[in-house]
């Protein structure tokens, strides 16, 4: 192949050709998900100066901390600046990576949802897919040659592969998330992670099936779960060793590569087996690792911070509206949620028609620490980072979707929508919003108690 890929470290790779470098998604120190998840390998950072030296620009796939990591621009915006690396990021109506970027001098060019873009000066281009809320996918082509990289999309049914490869074609190499990434059920549903691990096999097999690449490159998922509360998750995820004994017999080369290992489209066994050697030492020392705690935070500190929850939500949303659909939906939306904070013992209501938050004697949907719920009110990705942390326990049955139902609103507010009447007219983002409750729903339908 002409076309190289480099990988780096978890979803950052170095798609290369001609003139043209493009780093993928850098995430190479520190926690994300609020102290939820650590790299398992950590670059040194001299070694990612050199990198930067060759490259032309810098993709990002989404907003999620492990892909675009503020640390990472941060730490490198003169040496960005200083080479006019710019950042390929898809179009959003929020903006506000492509704000944030911008703040900072940052050069940026947004893509829009399916528009086949030129870069450089020698034929390499790029296309942008998006997926569900904020997902997306990226082409890179030059000549005949075709790779894909899907990292973190949810393209995990027959037909939702079958329709992106309408759009795509046959491809060379397809790059694909290969390990769970969120809460699975709680402690005691070991089957439920066993059983979406496997699910993750399948929808690689899907994938394939889909695509027909000429090559798998597994990534996207060399993380552990780092803290006290979510280290269980480790026990039952994918690895590169599971992948390569799972695809021992796949019709095509599954390609593990360890960071700095570089790949033209020739299959080396012993690259192979070394990158195996490499991960399976790191995968090893996993319960070596420190593992993050959280501190407890006051009732009256939760107090003020779900006064500024509070007021972000009103700001952002019609309360007469929301009002109207906790009465009328047929989803059963915008209820009050009950949480057991169990280091302080207490179990308070969240009621958005409420100005404060009280304690209750009602049971518990959800258990979690004070310094998650003090993170969720805080910030408004917070119940995002929770429910990829998996910091926290369902007490009832259900407890989760109907957690889900009200502490989301957020979500749709940073993608730039309120609750309005407006709403009601956007259906496209309500079939998204509907389905992704729906498949949350069969997912948790799954699991063995």
């Amino acid at each position: 192949m002409l076309t190289h890929i480099e990988f780096i470290n978890h979803s950052a790779v170095i798609i290369s050709a001609a003139d043209i470098r493009i780093l993928c998604d850098p995430w190479f120190e520190g926690d994300a998900f609020h102290k939820g998840w650590n790299l398992i390998y950590e670059n040194d950072p001299k070694d990612i100066e050199k990198i930067l030296d060759d490259i032309t620009h810098i993709w990002i796939s989404h907003e999620h901390p492990d892909h675009f990591s503020v640390k990472f621009f941060l730490r490198y915006k003169e040496i960005l600046l200083r080479k006019n690396i710019t950042v390929l990021f898809q179009s959003t109506r929020d903006g506000r990576v492509s704000s944030f970027l911008s703040s900072k001098g940052i050069l940026l060019e947004n893509l829009g949802h399916g528009q086949r873009k030129e870069i450089g000066k020698c034929g390499v281009s790029v296309t942008c897919y998006r997926d569900g809320f904020y997902d997306s996918a990226l082409l890179f082509e030059y000549g005949e040659e075709r790779v894909l990289n899907l990292n973190d999309c949810e393209i995990s049914t027959i037909n939702k592969a079958n329709d992106m490869a309408q759009l795509t074609g046959e491809i060379d190499v397809l790059l694909t998330q290969f390990g769970y990434a969120a809460w699975k059920g709680g402690r005691k549903n070991e089957q439920f992670r066993k059983k979406s691990s496997d699910l993750k096999l399948q929808t690689m097999s899907i994938q394939i099936n889909a695509f027909k690449p000429k090559f798998l490159i597994p990534f996207a998922s060399y993380i552990f779960f780092s803290n006290q509360l979510n280290k269980y998750l480790n026990n039952d995820n994918n690895t590169p060793e599971k992948l390569s004994k799972h695809f021992l017999d796949a019709q095509i080369p599954v390609v593990i590569m360890k960071p700095y290992d570089s790949f033209n489209g020739y299959y080396n066994k012993n690259a192979q087996d070394a990158a195996l050697s490499f991960w399976k030492s790191h995968y090893d020392q996993i319960h070596n690792r420190l593992f993050h705690k959280y501190t407890s935070i006051s009732f009256e500190e939760l107090l003020k911070s779900y006064t500024l929850y509070r007021n972000r939500i009103k700001i952002a949303n019609q309360f007469w509206f929301m009002r109207f659909l906790s009465i009328i939906s047929p989803i059963s939306i915008l209820k009050p949620v009950i949480l057991h904070v169990h280091d302080l013992n207490i179990t308070i209501a969240i009621n958005l028609f409420s100005e404060k938050l009280e304690t209750s004697t009602n049971e518990a949907h959800l258990s979690l620490h004070s310094e998650s719920l003090h993170f969720l009110l805080n910030n408004s990705f917070g119940f995002d980072t929770l429910t990829v942390n998996g910091c926290f326990e369902e007490i009832s049955p259900g407890g989760f979707m109907r957690a889900t139902k009200t502490l989301a609103i957020e979500s749709l507010n940073n993608l730039g929508f309120s609750f309005s009447p407006t709403l009601l007219f956007r259906f496209s983002i309500m079939k998204i919003f509907i389905g992704r409750m729906l498949r949350v729903h069969k997912s948790l339908a799954l699991r063995i108690q």
